[in-house]
């Protein structure tokens, strides 16, 4: 009797748990910060609650959080406005970028002469935050007057992917499962031997 009960728990879960189990790589949301360390030019810029959404291939669909400027750049502060699209033709001669973005270290494609991602900021202003090819260094070049600090600011980039709801759904029954098992053997209705 006793093995019948645990045989049809355990059905139960897997068939209810089925479809929260992991599946291929899906869109992601990740949690991102930049923090300039060594300021160019007297300036520097620091990317503060930024939020990235990526697709199955990691290319960012979707990028918002606030840009702060501080030393030279002091006046210049703003939300991110806009995601540029890779290829876009009004940006294609001065910046090179791929969109892609993931949550493991380096951050963006390796070895790669257009990895990073593009952005507008505070109505005109635009921001490229990228890895340099074969480098470990992430860098923020800001375009604020025509001009292009190249290789731009270097800094550390704060990435977290924030869990799917497929992922505290299975936390949540899980939760649920020990408070049962101990629910059991509270009431010395349950036992392993």
């Amino acid at each position: 009797m006793f093995r019948k009960s645990i045989f049809a728990a355990v059905a139960a879960a897997a068939l209810l748990g089925a479809p929260l189990a992991p599946q291929g790589a899906k869109a992601a949301i990740l949690d991102f910060s930049f923090t300039s360390t060594s300021p160019v030019d007297g300036g520097s810029f620091n990317i503060t609650n930024g939020v990235a959404v990526t697709n199955s291939s990691n290319v960012v669909t979707s990028l918002s959080g606030d840009v702060t400027g501080f030393g030279t750049d002091s006046g210049l502060t703003g939300t991110i406005d806009a995601l540029i699209a890779p290829g876009n033709p009004a940006f294609q001669a001065s910046w090179n970028w791929d969109g892609v973005m993931t949550a493991t270290p380096n951050y963006f494609t390796p070895n790669s002469l257009s990895s990073g991602i593009l952005f507008q900021f505070d109505g005109s202003n635009v921001g490229n935050l990228y890895l340099v090819s074969g480098g470990s260094q992430i860098y923020l070049s800001v375009n604020t007057d025509g001009s292009l600090f190249n290789p731009g600011d270097p800094g550390t980039l704060q990435v977290a992917a924030v869990p799917e709801p497929q992922t505290w759904a299975m936390m949540i029954l899980g939760f649920i499962g020990v408070g049962f098992m101990a629910y059991r053997r509270k009431s010395g209705s349950f036992r392993l031997a």
